[in-house]
């Protein structure tokens, strides 16, 4: 039987697979980028040369390529390990029929989820912001980065929307909440435990607040559910609500409408995790 230690590790070896990949990846396409436009230089010294090279490396582009790159090899890595360890207990688990008894009311369930959290996520933000202005300045510059602050485009939203849900619900929900009930013994010690960690993972204080209580969120549902397919789509809605925001979410104009707007969020949210809950057949 293998001792607290060894699954404690294993717990965390999703965050470090992925933050030296991401680490490893940086380098050695931002390597593979200074030898293309070495071999293409023609003109120009070299401190123009390596500024060039900087602010390709800078570029939203040349970060998506990166995260896109580090989501398919994650996603492939940890998911063939996913299922090696917990693949039998997922099996027949991957179907809608599974996870709710009233396909209806869960599709109301997940839609109430995505826009409820999503705007308490950006009230949150507004108030922390108000609080710590250096957070949302950090958080800004990670937007920049990817082109999120941009016009949407099909390699984001296959990021966002897509590949990054999948990998990090097999990486948190998955193999991190897995492993940690096994040495904690409890669910709750053990989704706390993995939404800490997704949390960091997003490397800014803005959004690691706000996604520690959607990781304890899409874990308790995964737990309750024993489906990780619960998880990739509440996250995928969630992503995808977030991303799509500038056409999908409004905003008050004033005080009275923004608390209204507010309540909304919460009845919605409230009300979403009511209909989920509630169609769970017990397993």
């Amino acid at each position: 039987m293998e001792n607290k230690a060894s699954n404690f590790f294993k717990a965390l070896t999703p965050t470090i697979f992925i933050l030296a990949l991401q680490t490893f990846l940086s380098f050695a396409m931002g390597f593979l980028l200074i030898c293309k436009k070495a071999y293409d230089y023609e003109s120009g010294g070299y401190a123009d040369f390596m500024k060039e090279c900087m602010d390709d490396m800078l570029s939203a582009d040349f970060n998506l390529a990166v995260l896109l790159t580090y989501v398919v090899i994650s996603m492939v890595l940890l998911g063939i390990w996913y299922k090696k360890v917990f693949g039998p207990e997922q099996k027949g688990k991957w179907k809608l029929s599974a996870m709710t008894n009233k396909p209806w009311q869960f599709v109301l369930g997940v839609a109430g989820v995505a826009f409820g959290a999503q705007y308490l996520c950006m009230y949150a933000m507004s108030l922390m912001a108000l609080v710590f202005p250096d957070w949302l300045a950090n958080y800004q510059e990670i937007m920049e980065s990817i082109g999120l602050a941009d016009e949407v485009t099909l390699p984001l939203v296959l990021y966002v929307v897509i590949l990054g849900p999948i990998c990090e619900e097999i990486a948190y929900r998955g193999l991190t909440l897995g492993f940690a009930k096994k040495f904690t013994k409890t669910f709750w010690a053990a989704n706390i435990i993995q939404a800490v960690l997704f949390a960091g993972l997003h490397m800014n204080p803005l959004q690691g607040v706000y996604t520690f209580f959607i990781g304890l969120l899409f874990g308790y549902f995964v737990h309750k559910s024993g489906s990780l397919l619960m998880g990739i789509i509440l996250h995928i809605a969630f992503n995808a609500t977030g991303v799509l925001g500038d056409t999908l979410l409004v905003s008050g104009s004033n005080q009275m409408q923004s608390a209204m707007i507010l309540f909304g969020a919460m009845v919605a949210t409230y009300v979403g995790i009511i209909l989920i809950k509630r169609n769970i057949p017990s397993h």
